[in-house]
């Protein structure tokens, strides 16, 4: 997404594209728009194929098996243990529910033509969506990262505590200093997210207001959430494979109805319908 938070909150109603959107590939192939004239970038539309239902979490296991997310962590509890079979459940849904709200993110908001109809329709209201769900995803993915204790022994759920879980063969040490090294990565391209859950969304720096020589905010991108996502996901199949002997898949799709695709679909037809209207009432005009 990238867009700039101070001159975000300068203007009251303002249209998402007016702050937002320069669409852009991993290769950094621009496809169209703006944000203040500043360019910059977000992810393009990632093609995703998969299951989620939210509350009922399917696992694929192979083309004709599938399990809910109960049934799942009874699975991996057998295979891990109890303590890690559990954590790693809960974060297993976590992250998918994360990879698919993501999703539908770029599905409404880095798509010139969707934010067209999204500027047609109810700009005001989709802005405010639009903010919403990028600093969720950030709050989102710097809680994955916190440490597995935040004092007065309140624990967390978080991938910091499966290196301590996972239990390695005996002189096994190349897997664990890969786990390791999985973990270092996260830790790096998630920094930036810690950085506005600290200073922006869960609590607004005075010191960033008031003090001209504090360090700003970096501005955040897209991709580099996209990086995020990916470092994270690495590091839940990494453990899943240790045990289960194959890889972990995140979706991106939301399948059933209700989804980005299914607004934008009725946004197009009202909007067709308003200008069929309007032209049949030009037409009947004196």
């Amino acid at each position: 997404m990238g867009y700039n938070h101070e001159k975000a909150e300068s203007r009251h109603q303002a249209r998402p594209t007016d702050k937002t959107f320069q669409c852009q590939t991993r290769a950094g192939r621009s496809c169209g728009s703006r944000q203040n004239g500043q360019g910059r970038g977000s992810p393009g539309r990632v093609h995703r194929a998969a299951i989620y239902c939210r509350g009922a979490q399917i696992e694929r296991v192979s083309e004709m098996t599938t399990r809910t997310a109960e049934e799942a962590k009874v699975h991996y509890i057998e295979k891990m243990g109890e303590a890690l079979g559990t954590q790693f459940t809960a974060l297993w849904l976590e992250v998918e529910g994360l990879h698919v709200m993501w999703g539908e993110y770029a599905e409404l908001f880095t798509e010139p033509d969707s934010v067209e109809v999204l500027n047609q329709t109810a700009p005001g209201l989709f802005r405010i969506i639009q903010v919403v769900l990028w600093e969720y995803t950030l709050l989102h993915i710097a809680r994955l990262t916190d440490p597995p204790d935040s004092g007065k022994g309140k624990e967390n759920l978080t991938i910091l505590n499966l290196p301590g879980l996972v239990d390695y063969p005996a002189g096994d040490d190349e897997k664990r200093a890969n786990l390791d090294g999985l973990i270092n990565t996260v830790m790096s391209k998630t920094k930036i997210c810690r950085d506005w859950r600290n200073r922006h969304i869960a609590h607004r720096d005075l010191n960033l207001l008031m003090n001209e020589s504090a360090k700003p905010l970096e501005r955040a991108s897209g991709i580099q959430v996209e990086d995020a996502l990916s470092a994270i996901g690495n590091v839940i199949s990494e453990v899943h494979s240790h045990y289960m002997d194959n890889w972990l898949i995140f979706s991106r799709n939301a399948s059933g109805a209700g989804t980005a695709q299914s607004l934008l679909q009725l946004l197009r037809g009202g909007l067709r319908a308003r200008a069929i209207a309007a032209a049949t009432t030009a037409l009947s005009s004196p």
